[in-house]
């Protein structure tokens, strides 16, 4: 999904090597940030102590997360969003800059993160121009429940397939169970982000069998 403004880029003298670099960067600060505002790594150790038996997921290509970007560290839980890092002022790129040459940052880049992410993360770029109003983006194959809205933060629930084995009655059990807990998770940590970021959140679910 490439939807960034390629003049924009130009014209603030970023090559697409640096352009790569600088998205990385600042999507591992906002990580950061979003981890200081909401415990990430608790909802993930929740989905990894529960006992419905939530294989872990390896994230692909196909998840939308790629070289450009590093997860959180955690087993299930991802950041799937673009950064359009082009919309960021001459001096904020140069504070982008800063941090990934000198391997630190310090507390304007955190308000420099907290001033930009919804204009960052907003994937709203088409023929050639800047829409205002959210409209629906696809994050993955093209099915009713990969769409998100192109303001929204979204997350993804990465899992694998079961690592015990169960009878057909057992399958069905467990795959219900699984449906009901992670309704109340994600109500739960999307009720968390939006009230700590007043952001849009959206959030997937994706079961890897392989």
């Amino acid at each position: 999904m490439q939807n960034k403004n390629e003049e924009l880029i130009k014209s603030k003298n970023i090559s697409l090597e640096e352009y790569g670099i600088l998205k990385k960067t600042y999507k591992q600060l906002f990580e950061i940030y979003l981890q200081n505002k909401v415990d990430l790594k608790l909802y993930d150790n929740k989905i990894k102590n529960s006992d419905l038996d939530f294989g872990i997921g390896h994230p692909t290509k196909s998840n939308l997360i790629n070289d450009l970007g590093e997860y959180l560290g955690l087993n299930y839980i991802y950041i799937i969003n673009d950064f359009f890092i082009e919309k960021l002022s001459i001096n904020e790129l140069n504070e982008l800059r800063k941090v990934y040459q000198e391997k630190k940052y310090n507390i304007n880049t955190i308000m420099m993160i907290e001033k930009t992410y919804k204009d960052v993360l907003n994937n709203n770029f088409v023929n050639g121009k800047y829409i205002n109003e959210p409209f629906n983006r696809c994050y993955g194959p093209v099915i009713p429940k990969n769409f998100a809205l192109s303001d929204s933060l979204v997350i993804k629930i990465i899992f694998g397939k079961n690592t015990k084995q169960y009878d057909d009655t057992e399958y069905l059990v467990n795959a219900k169970a699984k449906t009901s807990f992670l309704n109340i998770l994600c109500n739960d940590l999307k009720k968390g982000i939006e009230e700590n970021l007043g952001i849009r959140v959206t959030i997937l679910r994706e079961k890897v069998l392989r």
